[in-house]
């Protein structure tokens, strides 16, 4: 018989936040490439929820399956963000004169493609301080537009075109911590 429950909470003892009180969740599956130099959303990385409260805060994680860029010196990589209702989150650094406020970077660690590694994961808590839908997503920017940035990409062979592994998954999930 299956339990269904509003809240995770510590049964003992002391706790930060008074648990989970609603999870939301989303996930790439697909291949994701872009060159561009703007900011753009990273496709189905994005959760909208409702908090209970004001004071609530959210913990919000993104993994990414796996991310690379072509240049493969460490001279060119791209930045990702996580914004809140299109304005930053919590999750994003402060700016640093005219560079743009991101969270972390992905960049070519390899001699090619076919070698990065991941999964990439970033996390955070932010604090939206409102009781309106929120809508938490994920962003991309490339430093050069001739160097585009892949998320999920499948490893192939370039010598005889074959695949070694499928496309990864890349999720974002958003959980409310209760107050």
């Amino acid at each position: 018989m299956p339990v269904h429950t509003s809240s995770i909470r510590p049964s003992t003892g002391s706790y930060t936040y008074g648990g989970v009180s609603q999870v939301g969740y989303s996930n790439l599956s697909a291949d994701f490439s872009t060159n561009s130099t703007s900011w753009v959303d990273v496709s189905n990385l994005s959760v909208t929820i409702t908090p209970q409260s004001t004071s609530s805060r959210f913990y919000i994680e993104f993994s990414l399956g796996r991310a690379t860029t072509n240049q493969h010196n460490l001279d060119h990589g791209a930045g990702l963000r996580v914004l809140r209702n299109g304005s930053h989150s919590d999750l994003n650094a402060s700016s640093e004169g005219s560079r743009d406020r991101i969270c972390g970077m992905i960049m070519g660690l390899a001699y090619n493609d076919d070698h990065n590694p991941g999964p990439w994961s970033f996390s955070g808590i932010d604090h939206p301080n409102t009781t309106s839908a929120v809508t938490y997503k994920v962003q991309i920017i490339c430093q050069s537009s001739s160097h585009a940035a892949h998320i999920n990409r499948p490893i192939n062979n370039s010598n005889t075109g074959q695949i070694y592994h499928a496309a990864a998954r890349s999720t974002i999930v958003v959980m409310e911590l209760g107050s």
